[in-house]
């Protein structure tokens, strides 16, 4: 009856949804638990309903310190990453639950019905260990989230040299561009890319049209970064309607929106680029 209590009190609050465990024992190394659904909630649709899920892992807040009784004390330990998923059947609203050590900050989940039947397994969920004082840090911040503001810019501000539009067929036409360029022995600080709005249209639809562009693109992003040539300047990917700025916009380029995804990935593992 004190579980969620004594998560609050350390500043890990779930919302009703998510308050699943409804028994649990500890017997060695591991936690056997059983978790349910709020009344009311389909589960069906899913393999395993999320919050149902959720509420299977909450179990490792009890394993605590991987079974050596550590258990609601100065750490939790917190899902990171998952491998070795299988599922059998769906929509259960009502779990019997698993969790036992395979390593260590490792352990495996297995889940079952009520009657013992096979729902899933999930044979590694590696979790990380945090600190009481870390959570209380995150639950202090829960009102300062990070947002995206627009500012407007004159188009004479972005200055560079032009490299585009993204061509219309899968002739890599924008990477030639690129070549040419650097074979000009011309390499300014910055290199502009335009992806036109209108290009996800065309041959194939919408989704043709996104799958080309996106490739295109990966085409310039590529060559720009493998090209030492290019090492000391920036490439700009300029796009138009990929994403709502205003109040009342939609988006009305579906591949300058997967661009957006694209570029980002490209920036992680390029910073400044």
């Amino acid at each position: 009856d004190e579980l969620y209590a004594g998560f609050a009190g350390r500043g890990y609050e779930y919302g009703p949804l998510f308050q699943g465990v409804r028994a649990a024992w500890r017997l060695g190394g591991a936690v056997f638990a059983e978790v349910c659904l709020p009344e009311g909630v389909d589960g069906g649709g899913f393999g395993v309903h999320p919050a149902l899920l959720d509420a299977a892992f909450q179990a490792l807040l009890i394993v605590g310190g991987q079974g050596s009784g550590e258990g609601l004390g100065e750490r939790v330990r917190l899902p990171f990453a998952v491998s070795g998923v299988r599922l059998g059947g769906g929509g259960a609203v009502r779990l019997r639950v698993g969790v036992r050590l395979v390593g260590v900050d490792e352990v495996a989940v297995d889940l079952a019905d009520e009657c013992g039947r096979f729902v899933g397994v999930v044979e590694s969920l590696r979790v990380r260990s945090v600190s009481v004082g870390q959570l209380a840090v995150v639950g202090a911040g829960r009102d300062c989230l990070f947002g995206v503001e627009w500012e407007r810019v004159a188009a004479e501000a972005v200055r560079g040299v032009v490299v585009g539009p993204v061509v219309a067929s899968l002739s890599g036409g924008d990477v030639v561009a690129l070549e040419r360029l650097a074979g000009s022995g011309v390499v300014p600080d910055v290199v502009v890319l335009t992806v036109p709005a209108e290009a996800d249209c065309g041959a194939g639809g919408v989704v043709g049209g996104v799958h080309r562009v996106v490739r295109e693109v990966a085409g310039v992003l590529r060559e720009f970064v493998m090209d030492e040539r290019w090492a000391g300047s920036r490439l700009l990917v300029r796009t138009s309607g990929a994403v709502v700025v205003e109040s009342g916009e939609r988006v009305g380029s579906f591949a300058g929106a997967a661009v957006w995804g694209l570029v980002r990935s490209a920036q992680a593992e390029h910073p400044d680029r």
